[in-house]
């Protein structure tokens, strides 16, 4: 995943007070259901049955409920879900707010946010009633049975990566964020402990957003550039998402796999402000290199191979890197078997300039040897051109270059990039 285009998360909007959170009532309220599991979808209302204490229920699997849905439907090509919107009653906001303190909103700009995926092209009329910040596994139980209470739609929430309308709230509702996230960092003797807790931790199915390593030389920039005083040791940083609780299991779990490696200082961080400033310091690595060299220039690789293979593949670059004249750190999407190097030189200096291709150079055919590909964030361009052969073969290359030349006769779409230009048909 090209973590790069997904908005994954933002900051909250301060809260409502309690005493401002009155809704305008519909002209027909939802009454209470005498049917605590009437209505409820599926795959909750197994949840509701076991919390009201192990009874069976009777489930349709479809939307007989008689909303008018309006998209989705066989041969359906409408983008846009025109539900049906009754507000939800205030005693129902009242009941939320009674256990929910001040992690419950209906600020219009914070339900419209939810209520519209940053990432995909469908869209809906309406957005949640309301936004719920649940903090526990008892929380979120008690947010579902309310809801079922009132007969109230539920929209759950998570890393906001939504791209075909997960998301969307058509019949208005309650959208529960389930994005409360735990941030841990764990310091590692080698940079092949690092990337294997990595794969690991992949592998094992936990649920993390973000698996980030950083080598002791960018370790070393970031505290040069920012103050601070981490250990300058190859570190992984993990992302959990979920409720405090599932976060929490899930951050032990990981622990335990770091453990395993060699893992230390194993730590994890809750409060919002140290999290933000954490990840902000990750976003900004190759401007804290760039406070190490403020006179080079960066030739930044980025390649990727097989989860198996990147800890080998890092690894092997790794001694490489080490062994030049030239500062370089490792930066990688470790989650997905992507990483990169931002190699520091001078550009007056020639010798500099050459070492820094060789550097890059090999990296990509380490790659390739390793069945991976020259870029795997960055795109190709006109700097990786030159790889697509080893990479492709040249029939593929021409392949490409034949329907290049049947959309675009003229050559005039973005000329002289991807395929090379000794490849002719």
């Amino acid at each position: 995943m090209a973590a790069s285009l997904l908005r994954l998360s933002r900051p909250r909007r301060a809260l409502l007070p309690l005493s401002v959170l009155r809704l305008p009532l519909s002209t027909q309220p939802r009454e209470p259901s005498s049917n605590p599991r009437r209505g409820l979808p599926a795959f909750l209302s197994f949840l509701a049955a076991a919390v009201a204490g192990g009874t069976t229920a009777t489930v349709a699997f479809c939307d007989s409920d008689g909303r008018d849905h309006r998209v989705g439907g066989k041969e359906s090509t409408e983008l846009v879900v025109r539900g049906e919107l009754k507000r939800v009653p205030q005693e129902f906001v009242d009941e939320l707010a009674s256990f929910l303190g001040e992690n419950l909103t209906v600020d219009l700009e914070e339900r419209s946010f939810h209520g519209t995926p940053q990432n995909s092209f469908h869209k809906s009329v309406n957005v949640p009633d309301v936004v719920v910040f649940p903090k526990s596994q008892d929380e979120v139980r008690r947010i579902v049975m309310t809801c079922n209470k009132y007969e109230v739609p539920i929209v759950p929430y998570g890393g906001a990566t939504s791209i075909e309308g997960h998301t969307l709230a058509p019949h208005g509702g309650v959208c529960i964020d389930m994005s409360s996230m735990k941030v841990a960092m764990c310091n590692f003797q080698t940079i092949k402990d690092a990337a294997d807790v990595a794969i690991a931790t992949m592998l094992s199915g936990i649920q993390v957003s973000r698996v980030e390593l950083l080598d002791e030389v960018q370790i070393r920039a970031i505290n040069l550039a920012n103050g601070k005083s981490l250990p300058e040791v190859p570190t992984l940083m993990f992302e959990f998402i979920g409720t405090e609780a599932y976060a929490l299991e899930q951050t032990l779990l990981v622990q335990k796999i770091a453990a395993e490696h060699h893992g230390s200082d194993f730590v994890f961080v809750e409060e919002p402000n140290a999290k933000e400033e954490l990840w902000k310091i990750r976003k900004e690595a190759l401007w804290a290199g760039f406070a190490m060299k403020p006179d080079h220039e960066a030739m930044i690789t980025d390649v990727c191979v097989p989860l198996s293979r990147l800890a080998e593949c890092i690894s092997v670059s790794k001694r490489l890197l080490d062994a030049s004249p030239l500062t370089c750190m490792v930066i990688a999407h470790a989650g997905d078997g992507n990483f990169h190097t931002i190699i520091l030189f001078e550009p007056s200096q020639e010798d500099q300039r050459r070492e820094a291709e060789r550097l890059n150079h090999f990296m990509v055919h380490t790659a390739l040897s390793m069945e991976g590909t020259c870029t795997g964030e960055h795109g190709v361009g006109t700097g990786k051109m030159k790889y697509l052969e080893k990479e492709l073969g040249i029939e593929s290359l021409r392949t490409m270059k034949r329907i290049k030349a049947a959309l675009d006769p003229n050559n005039i779409m973005n000329p002289g990039k991807l395929i090379p230009p000794h490849v002719c048909i």
